[in-house]
């Protein structure tokens, strides 16, 4: 037997939701449900009614817990698959999508629940768990509850499994109202050149722990202010092959740029200010190796946080790609325009742009003309 709620509206209007819910030896093996908007609908109590009737007689005519495969899929087995699926489609998934999503696959709150048995209350549950007990930022939050609801749409569209998505718009509204969800703090953070300096010198310094004897030492001193003057995010930056550059146009290909929507593919030219172009020009190259800076994104970003941290150094709140909003802003600094900033940077919009952009002086400045260590590195 379906039931039917009633539930009132911001603009005062009344929708109705009918559920319908088959159980089999006291356990209950299907659920749909399906919301009636009067804007769809010139009576939608009574057209909620006529669905719930029919689709309920076609639910034990068809039986479908009976025949899909996919039916009694659960949160992380769906996660999975959703992740094998579209990770092996033409556009791809992004790390960072993926890792949330496995993660997600792992959660005990969640993981055993099936696709169909989950509705607001649980989500709510899980959304508190992960700020209250987990302390994971609002836009962490926010981002799990995007992710939930992209793998549940896929399960609609492509699985044919009969999930209620209006639930999980509802519990986002409210989790804002709550300060549970947010979005994330834009960042405004600009080193300084006194900063900049005790980072440079920390890698100048003589060493006292080892490396492997087969293990190349970063150049980070190379490295910092090549990430500032190309703007380059650092995994873009080790992906760089020697057959990039068009050393007559001063740019290079950027392989799979990111991009909220295009993961794989989104391939762009960008041009490489003088400075970015005479440091990358001082990389030597390796035989057998395509890549112009050959090491792991994440060994390069550990390297940088542990010079912040250093007592000789002791700068506090500065990240690796803090650099990226630092050469943006240089370069409006200069007093170049939009267009010119993004054929540097790649951003397509404004929008985009503006997040990284903070300026100190309206008026055009280089903040790096006297820096030292320009000098040091040969470049102007």
């Amino acid at each position: 037997m379906a039931t039917i709620r009633k539930r009132k509206r911001k603009d005062g209007s009344v929708s109705y939701t009918a559920q319908i819910r088959i159980n089999q030896n006291n356990a209950e093996v299907y659920q749909e449900s399906r919301t009636f908007s009067p804007g769809k609908f010139d009576n939608p109590h009574r057209a909620a009614k006529q669905w719930a009737v029919t689709r309920e007689a076609d639910l034990h005519r068809t039986k479908p817990w009976e025949s899909d495969g996919h039916a009694g899929l659960t949160v992380g087995e769906g996660m999975r698959l959703y992740v094998e699926e579209v990770g092996s489609s033409p556009g791809g998934i992004g790390k960072t999508k993926c890792s949330c999503m496995l993660l997600m696959a792992d959660e005990p709150l969640i993981c055993n629940v099936t696709l169909l048995k989950c509705d607001s209350a649980l989500l709510m549950k899980l959304l508190r768990k992960r700020s209250q007990e987990d302390k994971a930022a609002p836009a962490t939050v926010l981002q799990d509850v995007i992710y939930f609801r992209v793998m549940m749409e896929y399960a609609r569209i492509v699985w044919g499994v009969p999930v209620e998505l209006q639930y999980i718009d509802d519990v986002r509204k409210t989790a804002a109202r709550l300060g549970l969800i947010g979005k994330s703090e834009e960042r405004e953070r600009r080193p300084g050149l006194g900063e900049l300096g005790k980072i440079m010198a920390y890698y100048d310094r003589d060493r006292t722990h080892r490396t492997p004897a087969n293990a190349q030492r970063i150049p980070m001193q190379r490295l910092v202010p090549f990430l500032i003057f190309s703007t380059r995010r650092v995994s873009e930056v080790t992906r760089i092959e020697w057959d990039d550059l068009d050393a007559d146009s001063q740019r290079v290909l950027v392989r799979d740029m990111k991009h909220p929507r295009s993961k794989k593919g989104n391939h762009r030219w960008v041009h490489l200010p003088d400075r970015a172009w005479s440091l990358l020009m001082q990389q030597p190259r390796t035989e057998g190796e395509p890549r112009i800076f050959p090491y792991e994104a994440k060994s390069i970003s550990t390297s940088f946080q542990r010079a912040c941290a250093h007592k000789d150094v002791a700068i506090e709140d500065l990240h690796l790609h803090d650099l990226r909003h630092e050469g943006i802003s240089h370069y409006f600094e200069l007093g170049w325009g939009i267009p010119q900033v993004a054929m540097v940077s790649g951003h397509t919009s404004w929008d985009s742009l503006k997040r990284y952009t903070h300026l100190t002086k309206p008026e055009p400045v280089d903040k790096y003309k006297s820096w030292p260590w320009l000098e040091r590195l040969g470049i102007s």
